[in-house]
């Protein structure tokens, strides 16, 4: 054992050295490598569809080698369901009764020791069941048959058993008791006795549904006579009147027997809703109202008997209502402030906890002209929006939903107001050559105005000086013809907003007016049939002499023809060969001696 001891103490020491020797004596590199960790998976399994008011369970498969783990479920549905703990492996899931298909998705969160988490998911459609109604067919009262027959019936089941039970101490002949029929063999009696027959039926998805049948056996052998005939129970029922989901009802019997004592009670409804009644056969009946979309009124019945079978019965009505409608929510989205004659899209986001959303009505109030039209729907588009300072308005939308239930919100938006100009022209003449002056005259609230831009479509026969300024002025060249002249104006202001003003007119072409008047003569010939032409360059203008040999000629002239000559011919039609020309020289030299109208 020593030898052992010394073999193990030197084999570790030797390792020990040689470990040491191999990595250089560094300790860091002994340190054990941490195996790798395989990753957590997770499996939720159960069926894809489910029948309403069938329960239904989820179970979880976890796959994890780092040790102990938590869970944690939740769904998202608009189905009212009952489920069982979240925070268990297995989720147990009930929908209420329900009017359409719906689906629910159910999520599994696993978290394990070292804080990974792993998610699955899985998906159940729940089955809205056809409208059901189980009743039986049967006798009430009976008095002489030696059997008798009740038949079951369940319209809108597919039924896959039938169960029928009594609640007589009396030991009765029976048969068919799980069939559809059941066939009752009458029971010797010195007295009535009141049995009530309760049908369960169960459908292909587990479901079961109920249905009590009273029945009144005769007296049919004789016996000794009562001095008195036995007396009827009394009996009332005490309870709300009306009831909301998810309330609990609880209805009370008031039950007295003149001459003896209550024996048995029995409690139905006429209601095709799942109320789980409690305690039928107490004084105290219990439910809860389950999910509803509409009121509906529930007629209860209880059917007491005394310890003679004498039986009496009383009613009661409850009405089940929905929660109230809840009314529509709604936010406004819109900018805080618009440009004048800029568009704007106003959009209201409404929806409504329990129904849809019916139509949007919108309003305005402030001092702007606004068209908003017939407008149901859930944006609106403003634009045009004149105004002359900043002002403000007010925007409001009333929502209503499929029950008639409103909202109102608003909002405020501030329309900026915009510079205004216009384009004032001034006094001088519009002649050509001519500056002439033109003038932005502008409105401008907020005083931000930052530039001036002068436009205009004259080309090269307008020069203009200003065009970035307030003030511009054009002035034309040379022009032979009347020029037709646009004007534009842009400003625009420190924000990048910009107007335009525009004018037009025209700039007038100068021109001589010259009238040559003067006399034809010829020695010893009449001058009749002649004609006087004075042409200065292509112009020319031809007028006949009168019979004294008079004429008058006028001739509109360009003030760039001023030193042109002016030439004067005279000849008559008959005689092409009879003529005369005279050159009265310049054109401003006549305008000098005579004077003429300059236009």
């Amino acid at each position: 054992m020593e030898s052992f001891r010394y073999f193990s103490r030197l084999f570790f020491i030797i390792l020990t050295i040689n470990t040491l020797v191999a990595c250089g004596g560094s300790s860091s590199s002994n340190e054990a490598q941490q195996p790798t960790l395989k990753p957590m998976v997770v499996e939720v399994t159960g069926n894809k569809e489910v029948a309403e008011l069938t329960s239904h369970t989820l179970t979880s498969s976890v796959d994890n080698s780092s040790g102990a783990v938590t869970y944690q479920w939740h769904y998202e549905s608009e189905l009212a369901l009952d489920v069982s703990d979240l925070t268990q492996s297995s989720l147990t899931v009930t929908s209420q009764d329900i009017e359409a298909d719906g689906d629910a998705v159910f999520t599994l969160t696993v978290t394990d020791e070292l804080d990974r988490t792993v998610q699955a998911s899985h998906t159940i459609v729940f089955k809205a069941g056809e409208s059901v109604t189980v009743s039986v067919v049967g006798p009430e009262k009976i008095t002489d048959a030696d059997t008798v027959t009740f038949e079951g019936q369940a319209d809108g089941l597919e039924v896959v058993s039938y169960q029928w039970q009594h609640d007589s101490e009396l030991e009765l002949n029976l048969s068919g008791q799980e069939s559809a029929v059941l066939t009752v063999a009458t029971p010797t009696l010195s007295s009535p006795v009141v049995v009530t027959f309760t049908l369960s039926v169960k459908d292909v998805h587990g479901r079961t549904y109920q249905f009590a049948h009273v029945v009144t056996f005769a007296a049919n052998s004789t016996g000794p006579s009562d001095s008195e005939p036995n007396k009827a129970p009394i009996v009332s029922i005490e309870g709300a009147d009306q009831a909301r989901v998810q309330d609990t009802v609880i209805l009370s019997a008031n039950a007295s027997d003149p001459d003896g004592k209550i024996s048995q009670y029995q409690w139905s409804s006429d209601s095709s809703l799942p109320l789980q009644l409690s305690n039928v056969h107490t004084p105290e009946l219990s439910f809860t109202v389950p999910q509803i979309n509409e009121p509906q009124t529930v007629t209860f019945t209880l059917v007491v008997s005394d310890d003679e079978a004498l039986s009496a019965q009383a009613t009661h009505l409850v009405e089940l209502l929905p929660f109230p409608n809840r009314s529509p929510e709604v936010t406004l989205v819109s900018p805080l402030e618009v440009m004048e004659n800029h568009s704007v899209t106003i959009t209201a986001q409404a929806n409504d906890p329990d129904g849809e959303i019916s139509h949007y009505e919108w309003g305005y109030e402030g001092d702007v002209s606004l068209s908003i039209g017939d407008n149901t729907g859930a944006e609106l588009v403003l634009s045009h929006m004149d105004v002359r300072q900043d002002t403000e308005l007010n925007i409001f939308v009333i929502v209503t939903d499929d029950d008639g239930a409103q909202s109102r919100t608003e909002t405020n938006i501030t329309v900026r107001a915009l510079p205004e100009v216009s384009i004032n022209v001034g006094p001088q003449a519009l002649i050509e050559q001519q500056p002439v002056t033109f003038s932005a005259q502008l409105y401008d609230p907020h005083n931000r105005v930052a530039s001036y831009t002068w436009t205009h479509n004259g080309k090269d026969l307008l020069s203009a000086e200003g065009d970035l300024s307030e003030q511009m002025t054009l002035q034309s060249t040379d022009i032979q013809e009347d020029l037709p002249v646009t004007v534009s104006l842009m400003v625009k202001d420190t924000l990048g907003n910009q107007v335009q003003a525009q004018t037009e007119l025209t700039i007038q072409a100068l021109k001589h007016m010259l009238t040559i008047s003067g006399e034809v003569f010829a020695k010893e010939l009449p001058v009749s049939n002649t004609q006087v032409t004075a042409q200065v360059d292509d112009v020319a203008q031809t007028v006949a002499v009168d019979e004294a040999g008079r004429y008058v000629l006028t001739l509109e002239l360009d003030e760039s023809q001023a030193n042109a000559m002016i030439v004067l011919t005279a000849h008559q039609e008959n005689n092409p060969m009879r003529a005369a020309a005279s050159v009265l020289g310049e054109v401003k030299h006549l305008i000098a001696l005579g004077g003429t109208t300059r236009s």
